[in-house]
């Protein structure tokens, strides 16, 4: 199963002011994501994860076909980790919210 470590995040590792983002996904097309001040990003799989601080930790799975799938954990289950490890396509980004940086 996928899981998305909050404990270890430093605040540092936080942009300080919205930034465009480029990544390649998984059929190898050129991306833009925006992220807002105070996210972190990186990909899992060449789907995007953006971290960012909130008031509810939670993870929001977007997918492709424009669904939704909120998980009140930080671990996903495993068919959606799948889809995520083998590249299916299906999920557009993940959003992980945290309540607090170190």
């Amino acid at each position: 199963m996928a899981s998305f470590a909050t404990s270890n995040i430093q605040k540092g590792e936080f942009i300080n002011e919205p930034q465009l983002i480029e990544f390649i996904d998984v059929n190898g097309k050129f991306c833009h994501v925006h992220l807002n001040q105070n996210s972190l990003f990186f990909t899992c799989c060449q789907v995007p994860v953006i971290y960012s601080v909130s008031e509810i930790q939670k993870i929001l799975v977007e997918y492709k076909d424009g669904s939704f799938e909120e998980v009140s954990s930080n671990h996903l289950n495993e068919i959606t980790s799948q889809k995520i490890f083998y590249r299916t396509g299906e999920i557009k980004q993940i959003q992980v919210s945290i309540t607090r940086t170190a």
